[in-house]
């Protein structure tokens, strides 16, 4: 009796110890399948398993940088991160999986089992490869909204990138050329290298302003690149554009065509009167600027009467004349003997300035105020001279006593004297340009000159020189 009871103790025993046994069984994946291994970027795929011993299992996808994956109903399944996705032995799932990296990569599954208590036993998974072809198109669209635009417009550029993770812009260098972005601070976008600080989004649109500096236009070629993880590209799958950038607009350089200056009035012991006119071209105005010494002042008329005084060696007026027109100016001489003067007209430029170098200048002789009289004045210059003085006269200035023969290719103080003693008289030298050098318009005021006082004339031997009856006749001379 006593050895039956033993008995029945030790199968107890044995019964107790196989259920442990079995309760502690470890779990496994006994088959995992990939289907297919090796897929080409946006391509689904389908993973399925077995596993023994246990209560449910996790999910890894190991992912290099530029693989995603989602599940075949389009949300997201983290790489790189365990997830748990049942409490069956056996199961299956779908993925689609992105490679927008530039080159092949692969990427491995792992499904890790559960026991009874739902903790993960790593010694019982099992790990599969998938090789994932690259996107040979990461940016599906690559748009601009103009081809041509002038300096200082934008360009708005729009793209479309499902499954990058942003984008950025490479601009060519051209000379000339600057960028800037309402999308970037702190001033020009770089070129030659990724344009913006930080990545774009995958899918949107910048506006980007171009100057350019150069009088030609620039052809611009733009890459659009696919971003692999934030600051990393795949410039081999990038897509470019070019638009161009015209050259700025070239300055219509300002001219002058015409400025007369013609004597009208004196006023007595005081001052002479002149009527300036002009015409000027590619400008918004003109200016005046009397060069004078110490002795001349320059006041600005209105008809008789004196509106202000303006100042010698620099532009007279604060506000720029119009391009066209008229004014009248009185010159005195406070001092003894005569002096001369010269008075410019100033195209302004664009900005505002005015340019000396394309002026055009009068030279006028202004007498002592003591010696002016009515006899000084002629309304036109080009009158029929009055030896008797009368006022329709022009009362003769000059600086020196002509002393020295002149010709053609002269080029002396003599010469310029002579040649403001004839732009006295706008019938003898209309042109009024005083050099210094005996040219072509010089000449043929001295041949008007010695044919309206019967000096000489054409056959002549001294015809167009300045000979000693010439010389005579000039010295002599008291009124036009």
């Amino acid at each position: 009796m006593y050895f039956k009871k033993i008995h029945a103790l030790l199968l107890f025993l044995v019964l107790m110890f196989s259920a442990t046994l079995a309760s502690a069984a470890t779990p496994s994946v006994s088959s995992l399948a990939v289907n297919p291994s090796s897929i080409n970027h946006g391509y689904s795929l389908s993973v399925s398993w077995t596993i023994v011993d246990g209560g449910g299992h996790s999910l890894l996808f190991t992912c290099p940088v530029g693989v995603t994956v989602k599940r075949d109903d389009g949300t997201n399944f983290p790489c790189n991160t365990r997830q748990s996705t049942g409490s069956f032995a056996s199961g299956s799932a779908g993925f689609i999986v992105s490679n927008v990296s530039g080159t092949t990569k692969s990427l491995q599954v792992q499904v890790i089992p559960k026991d009874s208590g739902s903790s993960e036993y790593d010694g019982g998974s099992k790990s599969a490869t998938v090789y994932v072809g690259t996107s040979p198109q990461p940016v599906t669209s690559f748009t601009l909204s103009a081809t041509s635009i002038s300096p200082g417009q934008s360009v708005t550029f729009s793209w479309i990138g499902p499954d990058i993770p942003g984008v950025n812009f490479q601009f060519d260098c051209v000379s000339g050329v600057t960028m800037t972005s309402p999308s970037q601070s702190g001033g020009t976008l770089p070129c030659a290298t990724p344009a913006f600080l930080s990545d774009l989004a995958s899918s949107g649109s910048v506006d980007v302003f171009f100057t350019n500096s150069s009088f030609s236009s620039a052809d611009i070629n733009v890459r659009i690149l696919p971003a692999i993880a934030s600051a990393t590209y795949d410039a081999t799958h990038s897509l470019s554009t070019a638009f161009t950038v015209l050259g700025k607009a070239a300055t219509l350089v300002p001219s002058v065509g015409s400025f007369t200056g013609i004597q009208t009035s004196v006023t007595p012991g005081s001052a002479v009167n002149y009527d300036f006119s002009w015409v000027s071209s590619n400008t918004a105005g003109v200016n005046l600027q009397i060069q004078c010494g110490s002795y001349l002042t320059a006041s600005l008329l209105a008809g008789t009467t004196t509106i202000m005084q303006l100042p010698c060696n620099t532009p007279a007026l604060t506000q720029a004349l119009s391009s066209i027109g008229t004014t009248s100016i009185s010159f005195s001489n406070q001092s003894t003997y005569s002096q001369s003067l010269s008075v410019s007209l100033l195209p302004q430029n664009a900005d505002g300035t005015y340019d000396a170098t394309r002026s055009k200048a009068l030279s006028l002789i202004i007498p002592p105020a003591s010696s002016i009289t009515m006899a000084s004045v002629s309304v036109f210059p080009s009158q029929t001279s009055s030896p008797t003085g009368t006022a329709q006269s022009i009362k003769v200035l000059r600086t020196i006593t002509f002393s020295v023969a002149l010709q053609k290719g002269s080029q002396n103080a003599q010469v310029k004297a002579l040649q403001q003693f004839l732009a006295q008289d706008g019938s003898l030298y209309p042109e009024k340009i005083v050099s210094g050098y005996f040219g072509g318009l010089t000449e043929s005021a001295v041949k008007r000159f010695q044919k309206k006082y019967g000096v000489a004339k054409e056959g002549d031997a001294g015809y167009g020189l300045i000979g000693p009856k010439t010389r005579a006749k000039l010295n002599s001379l008291e009124y036009f």
